[in-house]
């Protein structure tokens, strides 16, 4: 069973480790490079001022679904992860059913399973196509799910402004 650290720890690694084959092949310009490493650096302070922006709207999601019995997380490319570690938290702290997966897995059966009482979380990035897209609201306002989303408009290795 993986940890929110490890997994944290392990996405840093990777992203160090992708930066050090971008310079040492000169696909990353030197500026570049040094803008990543110091927003790697910037990372504690980037995620404490995520949380203190977000306690307010995450407590408020909470009031509002804090009788649910079914939710879904989805995430698209790199955030598929994310979908994963927030179910398997969510269910830990409340004993509640909940999946995480992938936009793709989610859209191509398991939304026939959206009925009253699932809600749906879905992560994605602003620059990618939406989870739910423009055509996607009509499936499951047809079967009267709520259904949240989080969404970053800038890169999320510079950005400190969460938005809701």
């Amino acid at each position: 069973m993986l940890s929110t650290k490890s997994i944290i720890s392990q996405a840093i690694i990777l992203g160090r480790l992708a930066l050090e084959v971008g310079r040492q092949s000169a696909v990353l310009s030197a500026g570049r490079y040094q803008d990543r490493m110091d927003s790697i650096v910037r990372l504690p302070t980037t995620l404490e001022a995520f949380i203190d922006g977000a306690s307010g709207s995450i407590g408020n999601l909470a009031r509002k679904y804090k009788d649910i019995q079914h939710l879904f997380f989805v995430g698209r490319g790199a955030l598929y992860p994310v979908a994963l570690e927030s179910a398997l938290k969510y269910k830990k702290a409340t004993y509640r059913h909940a999946e995480g997966m992938s936009a793709g897995f989610f859209k191509h059966g398991t939304i026939s399973l959206i009925a009253p009482g699932f809600v749906t979380v879905s992560s994605y990035l602003r620059h990618m196509p939406t989870v739910i897209s423009s055509r996607r609201p009509w499936r499951m306002s047809a079967r009267s799910p709520p259904a949240e989303g989080k969404s970053s408009d800038s890169d999320p290795m510079t950005s400190t402004k969460p938005t809701f």
